[in-house]
């Protein structure tokens, strides 16, 4: 079958810790009491300290909520664009920046900025003119518009004759028909008609007509009309913040230009809502409450019945079990009996202790103690306790004194090694058995031990003194007991009497004669010469070095256990090390080798 690799999992939705996961190492959190609502996969990498981090990199979480996108306004959902291109939803907040296309709805707050694309005002404007000159035209933005001026005041129709000054100087001088006139000089009082020429001079007084030349001088009052060919107003005027004389277009900031301009309306400093609204809570919890942002407002909350009734539970008899959801509210309670009497027993005999009647523990003699104290009952051997009967330990016994009397007439041990000389540091200690005879009214003692001098073993026998911690070769009556056995292993010394059985051991010495014939049994030991013949049923051991590749052997004296062995062209045969669970075999640089991680490599 395929290779299946599982990333590491968790069946619940919390996030893996950098010291569960190593660097790329990927985890996903399954939420699965949820069915993976909250669902997300992990990897751990490195900050720019080198640090372990926990990346989340998708999952169930993510992919839902990217499925769940639409161009519809929704609640708590991903805006996506419908097949024009558009988002059909309302923006609450603060919108910083500029805004390019149509704008469908309610704006509610200042607008900072330039409608560069608008084509015409929302509402149509008329601009009216007052005073000495009246006029006024319809405005929407959309094109320019021009104001006819009506100037108002002057009353008289027809001027003829000659008009002196008080010196006599002619000032006017218009014919008959009160055409070609020529004026000259001041003139005081109201002028009616038309003038047509130059007018030099000084004119105080309301005038009501068509004005066709240059004036020179100052106008003071109304003046209802067009003046055609004015460049310039007398005093500058101030129009969204900018200066206007009328030399040169000006341009308003926000309307034409970059920049603010404020608007009419009162959002940003409404005191209260036109409309009152009601707030109102539900589920575990309701209550309403009618605000219109003049003040705070402050919502009464009426918890709902979480099905349990009002009431106190428990008794002397009985205790109180409740239920509690996960939002912490009692959901349930009911009572549960408790027993007023306990039972004790050995085993064998059984006594009730019933409410308010007294427990004593009592201890054996020479056996037990019991103390009470601090609400506790501590049970334990006296200080020299004497146990009747057998003694059976189930655990470990551990003697900790100096002495230890056996007076038994036997013993039986079911470990087939019993370890001497615990404490033999810096081996100073003798390590054997010995025991004693009393035979010819002198104590003798007889045994076997392994001697700290020179590391040997040895038999000795008639030594009257007890050894301690070491056997004195040198003592009274020390000398080497007789062994009669089977031997096995090198034998130094000589060797008296016939040899039966095999040999198995290096014999030193000198060997004469020939051996013809064949060898039954075992040969133990280095051989000498050419052996001719075959090697049946038996095998080869000892020898002093490995057979080489080169003649069919591994050239090798051990290998791993466990381990796999390969080649090594014409030297002794390798072995890896040995696999640990979960680990395969694969390929460092030529050599077998353990690995438990599939490394994609870096880019």
């Amino acid at each position: 079958m395929a290779t299946v690799i599982q990333i590491k999992r968790s069946a619940l939705a919390t996030a893996p810790t950098t010291a569960a996961l190593q660097e790329a190492e990927m985890a996903y959190a399954q939420d699965k009491d949820n069915d993976g609502a909250s669902a997300i996969l992990y990897i751990e990498s490195v900050d720019n300290t080198n640090a372990a981090v926990i990346h989340k990199v998708g999952g169930k979480y993510y992919t839902d909520i990217v499925d769940a996108a639409t161009a519809a306004k929704t609640n708590n959902t991903l805006a996506k664009r419908d097949g024009s291109g558009a988002i059909a939803a309302d923006v609450t907040g603060d919108l910083t920046g500029n805004v390019t296309g149509n704008v469908t709805g309610n704006v509610t707050g200042n607008v900072t900025g330039n409608a560069t694309t608008a084509s015409a005002w929302a509402t149509t404007r008329t601009l009216s003119l007052s005073g000495d000159a009246s006029g006024s035209a319809s405005i929407d933005g959309s094109g320019n518009v021009d104001i006819a001026v009506t100037v108002t005041g002057a009353e008289a129709t027809e001027l003829t004759g000659v008009v002196n000054a008080a010196d006599g100087t002619t000032v006017l001088n218009n014919g008959t028909d009160g055409t070609d006139a020529t004026f000259t000089g001041d003139v005081t009082g109201d002028l009616t008609g038309d003038v047509t020429g130059d007018l030099t001079g000084d004119v105080t007084g309301d005038v009501t007509g068509d004005l066709t030349g240059n004036v020179t001088g100052n106008v003071t009052g109304n003046v209802t009309g067009n003046t055609d060919t004015a460049t310039a107003l007398q005093t500058a005027r101030t129009i969204g913040g900018v200066s206007f004389d009328g030399t040169a277009n000006i341009s308003l900031p926000g309307v034409n230009t970059a920049g603010n301009q404020d608007t009419s309306g009162n959002a940003a400093t409404a005191s209260a809502l036109e409309t009152a609204r009601n707030i109102s809570t539900s589920g575990d919890a309701t209550g309403t409450v009618s605000f219109d942002g003049s003040a705070d407002a402050d919502i009464a909350l009426t918890l709902a019945n979480s099905g349990v009734t009002a009431a106190t539970y428990g008794s002397t008899t009985a205790i109180p079990q409740f239920t509690v959801d996960a939002k912490g509210r009692v959901t349930s309670v009911s009572e549960q009996a408790i027993s007023t009497s306990f039972d004790i027993t050995d085993g064998v005999n059984t006594d009730t202790v019933n409410g308010g009647e007294t427990l004593t523990f009592e201890g054996s003699t020479n056996e037990t103690d019991v103390v009470v104290s601090g609400n506790k009952v501590t049970v334990g051997l006296v200080t020299n306790p004497t146990i009747g009967g057998n003694l059976t330990v189930s655990g470990d016994l551990t003697v900790s004194g100096t002495t230890t009397t056996v007076n038994s007439t036997q013993v039986t041990l079911a470990d087939s090694l019993v370890k001497y000389a615990d404490a033999n540091v810096g081996d100073s200690l003798d390590i054997g058995f010995f025991g004693q005879t009393d035979s010819d009214s002198t104590s003798k003692f007889h045994g076997v031990f392994r001697d700290a001098n020179d590391g040997k073993f040895k038999m000795f026998k008639d030594l009257e003194a007890a050894p301690t911690t070491t056997v004195d070769t040198t003592g009274t009556g020390y000398s080497v007991a007789t062994l009669v056995a089977n031997l096995e292993g090198s034998i130094t010394g000589d060797v008296t009497g016939n040899l039966t059985g095999n040999v198995t051991g290096n014999v030193t010495g000198a060997v004469t004669g020939d051996l013809t014939g064949n060898v039954t049994g075992n040969v133990t030991g280095n051989l000498t010469g050419n052996v001719t013949g075959s090697l049946s049923g038996g095998t080869v051991s000892g020898l002093s070095a490995a057979i080489a590749v080169a003649d069919g052997g591994t050239g090798a004296t051990t290998h791993t256990s466990n381990g796999i062995v390969f080649g090594n062209g014409t030297g002794a045969l390798q072995s890896t090390a040995a696999g640990t669970n979960g680990y395969f075999l694969y390929s460092n640089n030529g050599t077998p080798d353990w690995t438990n991680q599939l490394d994609g490599g870096s880019f």
